[in-house]
């Protein structure tokens, strides 16, 4: 399947989403203003696949979400939505889920949705991607990343990135109802050699 540069999945064409690309990976730039366009688009059902919403109750929810707005005054986000070079499949997304424009900082936040691309080093490709476009684009200082314990695949792709872990965050966040730990990793621009 062919997958030209204008657009965000096969058959699906936008001028307005922004794309990069690295060797494996096209990257669409979505940052709110985009998720208003996506949502307002005639053809939900291909909304809905390039943002890997797949049941109706998501849907409904996320578009009110984003309807009613995703940022404030000092607080947005830049996300990219990864689809695979060779197929146009949806690959999963990496970016910038919660950004600080005031004191120039974000959060990494990555996902990769199919199980049966875990371990191709995607991710790892993608977030190489998104680090060097926090700090040269979007001019920041500071990139931190929250990962569980336990998942050392995540890990790995920070420590291969240059992020250092510095501590762990109690009961940070909230998984199947029970209140989970994170370990905080962070990333200085100053660091980058």
């Amino acid at each position: 399947m062919d997958f030209r540069a204008d657009e965000i999945a096969p058959g699906f064409a936008f001028q307005e989403i922004e794309s990069y690309s690295t060797d494996r990976i096209i990257l669409r730039k979505v940052e709110p203003k985009d998720h208003l366009f996506l949502v307002k688009h005639k053809n939900e059902s291909l909304v809905r696949r390039f943002l890997n919403i797949n049941d109706h109750d998501t849907w409904v929810t996320e578009k009110s979400k984003i309807e009613k707005g995703l940022s404030t005054w000092s607080f947005s986000f830049c996300n990219f939505y990864l689809f695979e070079k060779e197929n146009g499949q949806p690959l999963g997304h990496c970016g910038f889920h919660f950004w600080n424009q005031r004191h120039q900082k974000a959060e990494l936040g990555y996902m990769i949705y199919d199980p049966a691309n875990y371990g191709k080093r995607f991710m790892q490709e993608a977030c190489e991607f998104a680090v060097n476009f926090g700090f040269k684009e979007l001019k920041l200082v500071r990139i931190e990343a929250m990962t569980s314990p336990f998942n050392e695949a995540s890990k790995r792709i920070l420590r291969n990135l240059g992020f250092e872990e510095e501590g762990l965050l109690r009961k940070n966040y909230i998984k199947n109802k029970e209140p989970e730990d994170s370990i905080m990793f962070g990333l200085i621009n100053s660091d980058i050699k």
